[in-house]
């Protein structure tokens, strides 16, 4: 089985939210030792520090899948990986692996809070704290929903997003967690 995760999908470019968003949530940006530096990690999982304005400027780049470390303490990190999936589509993942359970609570409590503060912005909150989805095509679900193998954790997406997916096999409640989304819970 994969490790936990959850993806926030959004209308919204990361750069205008993210770093705020992890800052908030109490998890720095900078790696312990190497103040004022942030971790990117490239597609072989190799880490390259870079300053805070190549950081920022990275998470401008129009051609967005950006995957860096940030930590909630000096041992507990978090990987955190945005991207953008279409034109007017972007993710962030954020993985649950190097977490604590509390650190996880407070993390999807977050992710959570962001849906309810900012509904506008929100296409989808995907939360899997066991990674039992974590193989499953989440993108192509956001953009167009059809069949899901396993339920994840939680699911909030749009209303008109998320009529289509009764196969998950329980109830959607319809303007929760804020108007104009849908809220699914995996069944007990």
């Amino acid at each position: 089985m994969s490790d936990g995760f959850f993806t926030l999908y959004g209308d919204s470019a990361p750069h205008n939210w993210l770093p705020d968003w992890l800052t908030a949530l109490g998890a720095r940006l900078t790696s312990p030792g190497a103040e004022q530096l942030v971790a990117l990690i490239d597609f072989d999982g190799d880490r390259h520090l870079v300053d805070l304005s190549t950081f920022h400027r990275s998470l401008a780049d129009e051609e967005l899948n950006r995957t860096f470390q940030t930590w909630l303490s000096e041992s507990d990190d978090m990987i955190v990986t945005a991207r953008r999936v279409s034109d007017q589509l972007y993710s962030v993942t954020c993985y649950l692996d190097g977490l604590d359970a509390a650190e996880i609570d407070a993390a999807t409590r977050a992710a959570t809070e962001r849906v309810t503060r900012s509904p506008a912005e929100v296409v989808a909150l995907v939360v899997d704290r066991r990674g039992a989805t974590a193989d499953f095509d989440w993108d192509t679900y956001v953009i167009r929903p059809g069949v899901v193998a396993a339920a994840p954790d939680l699911l909030i997406m749009r209303d008109d997003s998320g009529r289509s997916a009764a196969s998950l096999g329980g109830e959607w409640r319809r303007d929760d967690p804020a108007p104009g989304l849908a809220r699914f819970n995996r069944p007990a």
